[in-house]
């Protein structure tokens, strides 16, 4: 729609919801197009010569909202959780179709309806170079089930009555 200096345009509500919809659309996959095409000046992995990935440096998120806590145990928040699949690794995730699929745990069985037996990744470790392994998982769901420290998951787990180390990668 052209208009000559000075003159005002006047624009229905649908008219306008639908532009800014269009400009939003287009400010949200801008980017992707440039992600995709790994052009400067939008978020890409730095990796080394060899192309695997450098660790260090820094992520960079925008969010509407500032994230409760980083404590997956104690939130509640879907932003916060936004942030906790794409931080965070679970023993399973969702795959196409809503297929359970590996995640640390690599394979698991179920001996009896009761029992999970989760056989789990090595050479894991944490940001911080600790190993991954059962004790560390043992230790989250035992975190998770404790009534005294009230975690938001505790309903998630309530099914469970105990998780067992079987060895450094068995749980």
């Amino acid at each position: 729609m052209q208009t000559r200096p000075g003159e005002s345009v006047r624009l229905s509500r649908r008219r306008l919801l639908g532009g800014a919809a269009a400009f939003g659309g287009a400010a949200a996959f801008g980017p992707v197009s440039g992600l995709a095409a790994g052009r400067p000046g939008f978020a890409t992995m730095a990796r080394f010569q060899d192309g695997s990935p450098q660790p260090g440096g820094t992520l960079r998120v925008g969010l509407y909202l500032d994230a409760a806590t980083m404590d997956p145990h104690f939130s509640g928040s879907k932003l916060d959780r936004q942030i906790y699949f794409n931080v965070y690794d679970a023993l399973v995730r969702l795959g196409e179709n809503l297929a359970i699929e590996p995640g640390l745990a690599e394979s698991w069985e179920t001996p009896d309806p009761q029992t999970y037996i989760f056989h789990l990744r090595q050479g894991v470790t944490f940001h911080d170079g600790t190993d991954f392994n059962a004790e560390a998982v043992k230790v989250n769901f035992d975190r998770m089930m404790d009534p005294n420290l009230q975690s938001l998951r505790r309903g998630e787990v309530a099914g469970i009555t105990s998780v067992e180390v079987v060895d450094d990668y068995t749980v």
